[in-house]
């Protein structure tokens, strides 16, 4: 049979080890101490997710995929105007002063609109102010202005399930 292989290039018995066969010891630690590096970063990206991430939702790539419930923001309270009529006194000759009425518009409550939001598990005061953040408002800021909405002094103590009152805008 013509195989086109030449004798002397055939392996003999004592090529034929499967000891041989094995990769050294420095490449099979090598492979272990990269597969354990690439283990603890994936669980590190798992406890702490990049800046900016979703805590509770996955992420973006796959959301299509997955469908979960969304939490929706509720409006609680309608912003209301009131008019306020106000004597204003004007000034005429000597005997007749009539007072004169000029209603001026005044918002109560800032005729702001707010949101109810429901504290989850993983949630801090910055991610939730992030959340809702308005236009032009600074994060700090406004993460300062929830806590005051809700009589809240220290930032880092909100509870899982505790209600909050976002105001919009």
């Amino acid at each position: 049979m013509d195989s086109g292989i030449e004798d002397d290039e055939l392996l003999d018995a004592s090529e034929l080890d499967p000891a041989l066969a094995m990769p050294s010891p420095r490449v099979y630690r090598g492979s272990l101490l990269a597969l354990l590096i690439g283990s603890l970063f994936a669980g590190w990206l798992l406890v702490l997710p990049p800046v900016g991430a979703d805590k509770d939702q996955p992420p973006a790539s796959i959301s299509g995929i997955i469908s979960g419930a969304v939490p929706t923001a509720t409006p609680t309270a309608d912003p209301t105007i009131t008019t306020t009529a106000t004597p204003k006194p004007t000034s005429t000759p000597a005997a007749t002063s009539t007072p004169e009425l000029i209603t001026e518009p005044t918002a109560t409550a800032a005729s702001v609109e707010v949101i109810t939001y429901t504290v989850r598990s993983g949630d801090t005061m910055f991610a939730i102010a992030a959340l809702h953040l308005p236009v032009g408002k600074d994060l700090d800021q406004f993460a300062d202005e929830i806590a005051a909405v809700n009589g809240i002094e220290d930032l880092a103590q909100i509870q899982s399930g505790q209600v909050l009152d976002i105001p919009g805008q």
